[in-house]
């Protein structure tokens, strides 16, 4: 009985693919947005500190796409290790 008292919603109400697809469209935005903020914000942090160390602004470009590059293969290894941890953790229960 309780099936048929419910009210299907009307198309304002309806939770639509396109607004699902519009809304998944504006999250990663958001998120790509965050992800190059923090990106430039991390390339900032090094330029500070390799200038501070006594290094020029041209050599920290030269060097920028290397220590890039070792950053993001560190990340790469502790998600790895964090993967590993986690599965071991699922495994012994």
């Amino acid at each position: 009985m309780a099936d048929r008292n419910r009210q299907r919603p009307n198309d304002e109400q309806r939770y639509t693919m396109e607004a699902h697809e519009a809304y998944r469209r504006e999250v990663e935005e958001k998120e790509e947005k965050e992800a190059r903020e923090r990106r430039e914000a991390t390339k900032e942090a090094a330029r500070a500190a390799w200038i501070k160390d006594g290094g020029s602004t041209s050599s920290f470009e030269s060097a920028w796409q290397t220590l890039d590059a070792e950053q993001r293969k560190e990340r790469l290894r502790e998600a790895s290790t964090a993967a590993r941890q986690a599965q071991r953790s699922i495994s012994t229960i």
